[in-house]
């Protein structure tokens, strides 16, 4: 959506003349809509870099584009980052290099004073003998068979 989207009478459908799904006008101290972390272990130096990227809702005229990164240690919350928010895909990129891929850590994300998203970059599993993971995809396949090389799981196991 383009123009002035948290205005209805003056909102243009986007490109594909498609208006979203759902309201963007969220409540501004829940602007931050979520995060996704990965973590580089082994990179020069020696310490882990915590890569965390945060999808925002869009941002109104007036508002702040910058979002912060913060860590907790010792039940106290610390700034360790800030990152400008990009139009128009209202996304803001962290790269921290500062902690051990071994210790989970918590996060927020904050913009504003009330804005927050709050997560956990949990610890490395390399000392485990078997780890899950879980796969989401937009990927759709016609037979329902899956993907080569996938597996799927019978029902109720």
């Amino acid at each position: 959506m383009t123009g002035a989207w948290w205005n209805e009478t003056d909102a243009r459908p986007g490109p594909q003349g498609k208006q979203p799904p759902f309201s963007l006008d969220v409540p501004r101290d829940e602007v931050v809509a979520f995060a996704v972390s990965t973590v580089d272990d082994k990179p020069a130096g020696g310490l882990a870099v915590l890569k965390l990227t945060a999808q925002l809702f869009p941002l109104k005229p007036g508002e702040a584009r910058v979002a912060r990164l913060e860590i907790k240690r010792a039940d106290t919350w610390h700034e360790v980052a800030t990152s400008v928010v990009h139009y128009p895909g209202w996304d803001a990129h962290f790269r921290v290099a500062d902690r051990k891929a071994t210790e989970a850590v918590a996060y927020r994300v904050r913009h504003g004073e009330r804005a927050a998203f709050e997560g956990l970059v949990r610890a490395d599993p390399a000392g485990r003998e078997r780890i899950t993971v879980a796969v989401l995809s937009c990927n759709s396949f016609p037979d329902a068979g899956g993907a080569a090389g996938t597996r799927r799981r019978p029902a109720g196991g």
